[in-house]
């Protein structure tokens, strides 16, 4: 299926966005999605106070795209994710039961403004 303003398909589309409760990098910052909006969608930072944020996709950049689990990050790409940033981060009813388990959350990839070009 292909959206008629922009010539893009659905699935073009998702390749370079994350989905809910992925771990993203947006200008040097951990944050997770929570909203699944279009084209902003809510994003919850997980370092600092935590604030609520609302990002515009089509103002941003993917530099780099990991999709793989936090566990993986470091092992696979050479991207130091702390461990604190994972505690922080939401998972579905799995990890509620198993914490343990927020260590296969998907880090989806690495953002920054397409102004800082």
């Amino acid at each position: 299926m292909v959206n008629s303003e922009k010539q893009f398909s659905r699935e073009q589309f998702r390749e370079s966005r994350p989905d809910p409760l992925d771990i993203i990098k947006i200008n040097g910052r951990w944050a997770q999605v929570f909203g699944a909006g279009s084209p902003d969608e809510i994003i919850r930072y997980l370092d600092g106070d935590e604030e609520y944020s609302r990002i515009y996709f089509n103002k941003l950049e993917l530099l780099n795209k990991w999709e793989t689990g936090a566990i993986n990050l470091k092992a696979i790409y050479g991207v130091e994710l702390p461990e604190e940033i994972v505690a922080k981060a939401k998972g579905g009813y799995e990890e509620e039961e198993d914490p343990e388990l927020k260590v296969h959350i998907t880090v989806f990839g690495e953002y920054v403004d397409k102004s800082k070009e």
